[in-house]
């Protein structure tokens, strides 16, 4: 069976309001990102959010 490949760009005109729900949950997103990273989690999550500025 193929696998589903999700996009891993978000259009610039959602960026904003991606990164401002994830600066809103900031906490169940590092905890969401901990399940498969561990120590890497927040620095992982700033990248992301840096990425959508």
């Amino acid at each position: 069976m193929g696998e589903n490949k999700v996009d891993k760009q978000i259009p610039e005109c959602y960026a904003q309001y991606v990164r401002d729900f994830l600066e809103n949950n900031w906490h169940d997103f590092v905890d969401c990102l901990s399940e498969n990273y561990d120590d890497d989690a927040e620095g992982i999550a700033e990248e992301i959010v840096k990425a959508l500025a």
